[in-house]
């Protein structure tokens, strides 16, 4: 069966519990979720613009990696808002 993209991101978000501690993971990844994935775009709806600068600020590091080993080498990352 192949994974749909909530299931990918579900595995990303698995790789970031193991990672942070609680607090970082419940504020910074919790409230994202799954818009979509098209074999190379991956878009993730966030809370807010402050919330992506913050977040790419302070989790590039495993954020990056941690896309990069679930969706492949390609993938494109973009975020949503209202």
């Amino acid at each position: 069966m192949e994974k749909t993209h909530i299931n990918l991101w579900e595995d990303c978000l698995e790789i970031f519990k193991d990672n942070l501690p609680a607090e970082q993971f419940d504020a910074w990844f919790k409230p994202i979720t799954s818009i979509s994935f098209d074999g190379r775009t991956l878009k993730l709806m966030v809370p807010t613009s402050f919330f992506v600068e913050q977040l790419e600020e302070k989790y590039m590091k495993l954020l990056a990696p941690t896309l990069r080993k679930v969706y492949g080498p390609k993938v494109q990352l973009f975020y949503q808002y209202d």
